[in-house]
């Protein structure tokens, strides 16, 4: 029975959230270690590795990229292998009297043409194993008064062989990938596993500190890392007077540990003077402080906050005497 994944989000959310955790359990470990020895620097490089080891292994498009690769091989080999099928059919149709026709296409495989058609790639095999075993044993009929040339039978074996060989390399490149993909999940099991051990203790070591204790709680991080949990995208739109700061993220933004890119956008149409100016800040009324983006009405760019660049709020100041508007969006 295949390994079904214990986690319950994506497998990037994942990872991010098992890095949040072993960096909140990094900066709690003397209160970890005080709970249980085991909580030592060491304890934490082999989670850490355990997490490099799963992520580092091939996601769903590098161990199928072989196989959809094949796959379109494959359609064209079957097509191919289907006209000369075609072929054989006209061969046959001169070959025997009607009334036989019937009985001698089915021996040569008719039943199988309409699910190869539709690219089922069993029926192909069998209709292409039917025509070349029909081929061989009225081979004489088949050539008889000039009707079938003799290279057809080997142009038909060549494009049979063609056939099966990509669609045994197909068979083979898949099974790969369904073994690849069962190897990734049991890696991301036992990172989970071993996170939800750990947040477990957490959880009581810090039960009377509901502040702290909720680093701890796998759907608490969860939700602080996806930024805005509803799924759109566009997270803060909105006029801005005067010389107005807007406090556009909340304080908790200073716990993205992995950072987080967004797209800014001065949005205001037609002339005005001024600009609006997008920065990290330490307050909801700083005017500048750490990273800042200056953008004229219309202009947009991508600002990323790194975790040594986090400030507790994520500010826009209207730096003219105009009304303006702005978007932000979460880029990644």
């Amino acid at each position: 029975m295949a390994t079904q994944p214990k986690y319950h989000c994506t497998q990037p959310e994942l990872y991010t959230v098992a890095a949040t955790g072993f960096n909140s359990l990094q900066e709690k470990l003397p209160d970890f270690s005080a709970f249980k020895p085991k909580y030592t620097a060491v304890f934490i490089a082999a989670r850490l590795l355990e997490l490099s080891t799963a992520e580092n292994l091939p996601d769903e498009q590098a161990r199928y990229a072989d196989v959809q690769v094949l796959e379109v091989t494959l359609g064209e080999k079957a097509k191919a292998a289907r006209a000369q099928w075609q072929k054989l059919k006209r061969y046959i149709t001169d070959a025997f009297p009607i009334s036989n026709q019937k009985a001698r296409l089915q021996e040569a495989g008719s039943d199988y043409y309409q699910k190869a058609t539709a690219d089922n790639w069993d029926s192909v095999k069998e209709l292409m194993h039917s025509g070349s075993q029909f081929i061989t044993n009225h081979l004489a009929d088949l050539t008889a008064n000039n009707n079938m040339p003799a290279n057809f039978q080997s142009d038909f074996e060549t494009a049979r062989t063609e056939f099966l060989n990509t669609f045994t390399e197909f068979l083979n490149k898949t099974e790969l990938a369904v073994v690849a993909t069962q190897t990734k999940i049991i890696a991301n099991n036992l990172v989970y596993e071993q996170l939800i051990n750990m947040m477990d203790d957490g959880k009581e070591i810090f039960k009377e500190d509901e502040a702290v204790r909720k680093q701890f709680v796998f759907d608490e991080v969860l939700a602080l890392i996806r930024l805005n949990p509803s799924g759109d995208d566009l997270i803060f739109e909105g006029p801005i007077n005067g010389t107005q700061i807007v406090n556009v993220l909340n304080p908790d933004i200073e716990q993205y540990v992995l950072g987080v890119t967004l797209r800014i956008k001065n949005t205001t149409s037609g002339p005005v003077i001024g600009a609006l100016f997008f920065y990290a800040a330490d307050s909801a009324t700083d005017s500048w402080s750490g990273l800042g983006q200056q953008l004229l009405p219309g202009q947009e760019a991508t600002l990323t906050l790194t975790p040594a660049q986090f400030r507790a709020f994520f500010n826009v100041q209207n730096q003219g005497p105009n009304q303006q508007s702005y978007e932000i969006e979460i880029v990644e």
